[in-house]
């Protein structure tokens, strides 16, 4: 995810107080279920197509900018986690892709 504007930092902060933590975390949840949703029509071929998909997934990335202030989460500890995750995939894809290798031969 981008870097996020600080006008839009102010806009979080402020939906945050006149809504409070636990309503936006459970519009988050709520954003997040319309995503997943999407999805699966989509999946299932009954779907509303890529608009539809990216409308839901800018939703979602609302949310979650608005959950990194609420819980007062730093990007740089984002950023870090995510590396190690995205290492932890890379791996384990790595050795799904030398398991078919040998199956294969």
């Amino acid at each position: 995810m981008e870097e996020v504007e600080e006008k839009d930092i102010e806009l979080y902060k402020k939906a945050l107080k006149l809504w409070g933590y636990e309503f936006q975390l459970i519009m988050f949840a709520e954003e997040f279920s319309e995503l997943f949703k999407e999805l699966s029509k989509t999946l299932r071929g009954k779907g509303n197509g890529v608009k539809a998909i990216s409308e839901e997934f800018a939703d979602v990335y609302i949310m979650l900018e608005q959950m990194e202030i609420a819980f007062n989460i730093n990007k740089k500890s984002i950023r870090n986690m995510r590396a190690m995750k995205l290492g932890r995939l890379e791996e384990t894809i790595e050795k799904s892709e030398s398991l078919k290798r040998r199956e294969q031969t």
